[in-house]
């Protein structure tokens, strides 16, 4: 997924076909790690900023620090989704109302270009409410094929 293109920088995206276990991630406090670790966690990419290393989309378009991708779905940028990792702790929003992700992926302009007309990559336009989050199977733990994935975007 595409979240930020930018003739100068290129593109920024997350990768959301990754799945993590959220005993991977260290630091989590343990007044937090009871609260989130039923949902979603997926490796976003390798591009991590130290200290703030997860970013966040949702489906609620009322959170501050988030922008909306494409309709009715918002990414959180690493220090936004730190603010709601504290409004969660504080009982003020639903760690269920988001998917989080742990880095990000970014491509210069043209080599994200060049993937394309290699075809690396599978282009789908959005159509409402098509976009899934989170995918239900991934809460519960099981295993979702690749084939039940692309049947859901």
């Amino acid at each position: 997924m595409i979240v930020k293109a930018d003739a100068q920088e290129g593109f920024q995206g997350l990768i959301f076909n990754k799945p993590l276990d959220w005993s991977r991630l260290s630091g989590l406090d343990s007044e937090t790690e009871p609260l989130v670790n039923k949902t979603v966690l997926c490796y976003g990419g390798p591009v991590i900023y130290h200290g703030e290393p997860l970013l966040s989309l949702s489906r609620l378009n009322n959170v501050d620090g988030f922008t909306e991708v494409i309709p009715g779905v918002h990414v959180g940028s690493p220090s936004a989704t730190m603010y709601v990792f504290r409004l969660i702790k504080e009982g003020r929003l639903e760690a269920a109302d988001f998917w989080f992700f742990v880095g990000h992926a970014v491509w210069g302009w043209q080599q994200l270009i060049s993937e394309i007309e290699q075809q690396w990559w599978n282009l789908t336009s959005y159509e409402e409410g098509s976009a899934q989050l989170p995918i239900p199977e991934w809460l519960e733990g099981s295993i979702i094929s690749v084939a039940n994935l692309t049947d859901r975007i």
